[in-house]
């Protein structure tokens, strides 16, 4: 290590002694402290530092357009280079999608109406079936077709059931369609009965003739059995659905028997996790494990086969609108106060059912937490995910609507979708597709109408 720095002197580093420094006159030949190489050294190393700041100066200045960053434009550039760009696909589906038309779905006599569900037909190509209960006693069923000339969409007239449900005064709770076995599901509280009931339905059976449209009444429940969720259940199993309640789970076999999964007056730890269901979703790949949570923010892992007492949970900061399965562990939970998160069900901090006295266990930590989800106070407020793309569609509590990737948590930039806005929340979102088509269309229900938002190109785009 050099020793102090004397003016005049100069250190040897070889020799490692001082030498006074020499006129070149002189000093010998090519000598290091002779006065040309010491103030020639004194040159190259004032160069070589302003060349390092200059380095380091160009460094800053140089950074990544914002363009890039663009899981779209960017997505394209790290194609070529052979970087993975995990929102690639999902930015580029939600960029292309456009509003293709709307279609009415109330009746004259609607205000408007309180459920729907989508369906894509199986006997006509390019056509989906959006069914639709009002709080008056009956089921509308709207064809909504794709021009293949103009590629817009529109809704044909509806058609209303055969069965004169006004006598019966049934308010339905909830409409879903069970794809793989083609059934409209739809749960009543039996108003006027002492037991409410599940009616299921064939979609394509829907003719210009209301006499085609038949019902039929699988079962029925005790009268405080209030329904709120339906959740149909996947190929390979042998119960229709899972109906959450206020008073726990309900469980629809093939043979039409519809009986409680577990004893309705278990303990205060049952009545606590329990009721007021509001999300349900079953494994496709094990029908006999599932998911559920409500009102008490308490994520369920259920195995149909094991008692309930066995069954795991997992404590979340809110109360549960929404689960929805994104991974082979990974879950997607929406609920009050902007919660939108993904949990790694494995981690599970409950290993059992804690007793009464236990109290609230400790809150999970979520493997992504996805900001900007707005919704402060509402379990009828719509969200739907689709597997393929990775793409989020969640409905606001300011009626607006996003589209949010579950691999990165960010929010995908739609042109069309992001100017949706509408006065009060949009309660219904899902994807579907036309028959004949291989990509999904978004269908955003409000209160009287609802709009198809599917994949294609802007007006003032080149073809």
């Amino acid at each position: 290590m050099a020793p102090q720095d004397i003016p005049g002197y100069y250190w040897d580093l070889e020799k490692r002694r001082y030498f006074k420094v020499e006129q070149s006159m002189t000093a010998p030949p090519n000598a290091a402290w002779s006065s040309e190489a010491v103030k020639k050294r004194e040159l190259e190393d004032a160069e070589s530092v302003a060349q390092n700041r200059r380095l380091h100066l160009n460094k800053d200045r140089i950074k990544r357009s914002r363009v890039l960053t663009d899981p779209v434009m960017g997505g394209f550039l790290d194609r070529e280079i052979g970087k993975a760009t995990p929102d690639f696909v999902a930015g580029r589906f939600a960029r292309d999608l456009v509003i293709d038309g709307k279609a009415v779905l109330i009746h004259q006599h609607w205000h408007s109406f309180h459920d729907m569900a989508v369906a894509s037909s199986r006997s006509k190509p390019g056509m989906c079936i959006a069914f639709t209960s009002a709080a008056t006693a009956d089921i509308r069923a709207t064809p909504i077709i794709r021009d293949a000339a103009r590629r817009r969409v529109k809704g044909l007239p509806p058609v209303q059931t055969a069965i004169d449900y006004t006598q019966l005064l049934i308010k339905f709770s909830d409409l879903k369609y069970c794809e793989h076995a083609d059934y409209l599901l739809a749960f009543d509280d039996g108003v006027d009965a002492p037991r409410s009931r599940l009616w299921l339905f064939r979609p394509d059976t829907i003719k210009p003739e209301p006499t085609e449209y038949r019902g039929v009444r699988l079962g029925k429940l005790r009268r405080e059995t209030s329904g709120r969720i339906i959740c149909p259940t996947p190929q390979g199993c042998d119960i229709i659905c899972i109906i959450g309640t206020d008073s726990g789970l309900v469980k629809c076999t093939s043979s039409g028997n519809m009986e409680h999964l577990l004893q309705y007056s278990w303990d205060l730890a049952y009545e606590n996790n329990y009721n007021f269901v509001r999300a349900i979703t079953i494994r496709p790949d094990q029908p006999n494990v599932m998911y559920f949570g409500g009102r008490a923010g308490v994520i369920m892992t259920a195995d149909m086969r094991e008692i309930p007492r066995s069954w795991r949970s997992c404590q979340l900061p809110a109360a549960i609108t929404h689960l929805k399965q994104v991974g082979d562990h990974q879950l997607l939970a929406a609920g009050l106060d902007g919660m939108l998160s993904i949990y790694d069900i494995r981690q599970s901090l409950n290993p059992r059912v804690q007793p009464p006295t236990a109290g609230r266990g400790p809150v999970a930590k979520p493997l992504l937490q996805i900001s900007g989800y707005r919704n402060r106070a509402r379990y009828d407020i719509g969200l739907d995910f689709h597997k393929d793309t990775g793409v989020l569609a969640a409905a606001h509590d300011d009626g607006k609507v996003a589209l949010y990737s579950v691999r990165s948590g960010r929010r995908l930039a739609s042109p069309d979708i992001d100017s949706c806005h509408h006065k009060r929340p949009i309660r219904f979102l899902q994807f579907q597709t036309f028959s004949g088509e291989t990509l999904p269309s978004l269908f955003v229900g409000t209160r009287r109408r609802t709009y198809v938002f599917s994949l294609g190109v802007y007006p003032d785009d080149e073809a």
